[in-house]
């Protein structure tokens, strides 16, 4: 391809008629490359300064999504796509004993606390994880009081005790739920807290005890003071 050289002309396809010079057009590069090759600049923007390194020009229209499912997303935790967790937190909250009010504002859940046992009302040590820490879980199954008040739990040693809200503000007390351990299977674990006689009297002795209360037979005894049952009827 020809170069254009300063001071050259362009001209009407027919006649000599000047249109302009190369000098009254400077946009017009004043050559090109034969074969196509790369221009320095597109549409005034140099490639590597204005356009990343690597950058890939497509056609393709790419919709956004109205949602996302969170596997979009990496570097989350399996439960985030799972549904399913693999370990629970326990906050530490020892020196605090939240009234009821407290687990409505957190809503429908479980929530697990790492507490003094001083601070929530002293559950049993039996059912505590020591004489002075207790783990206590409160289930809050609805947002206010109309479905029943938040339980609490403490679980530890041998045993498992509960209380359960009586208003926004106060609990109830500590219950211990035995354990079959605890279950007397023997008459000698059970205490003696009435006076009876402990042994059961034979026939012959029952029927001596009460012939001298009452007669049974078909002759009338011989005691006249002594009722009298005649069988012969």
């Amino acid at each position: 391809m020809a170069q254009l050289r300063e001071g050259s002309v362009i001209k009407k396809p027919t006649g000599d008629e000047v249109i302009a010079t190369v000098n009254d057009i400077p946009e017009i590069p004043t050559t090109l490359p034969a074969s196509g090759g790369n221009a320095d600049t597109v549409g005034g923007f140099t490639v590597g300064t204005n356009v990343p390194a690597n950058a890939k020009f497509t056609d393709t229209i790419y919709n956004h999504p109205s949602t996302h499912p969170a596997s979009m997303i990496t570097g989350l935790h399996s439960v985030a796509t799972s549904g399913i967790a693999d370990k629970l937190s326990i906050v530490d909250t020892r020196s605090v004993d939240s009234p009821p009010s407290y687990y409505f504002g957190l809503g429908r859940n479980m929530h697990w606390e790492f507490k003094y046992r001083t601070s929530v009302g002293s559950p049993p040590t039996n059912a505590s994880a020591s004489g002075t820490y207790a783990f206590i879980l409160t289930i809050t199954g609805w947002g206010d009081s109309s479905s029943g008040y938040p339980v609490q739990i403490s679980v530890g040693g041998q045993n498992i005790a509960i209380r359960q809200g009586i208003s926004t503000t106060a609990w109830g007390s500590w219950y211990v739920i035995a354990n079959v351990d605890d279950v007397p299977t023997k008459l000698s674990q059970l205490t003696k807290d009435v006076n009876f006689d402990e042994r059961y009297y034979t026939e012959t002795e029952s029927d001596a005890k009460y012939e001298s209360k009452i007669h049974i037979g078909t002759t009338p005894p011989s005691d006249d003071t002594v009722s009298w049952i005649d069988t012969s009827i």
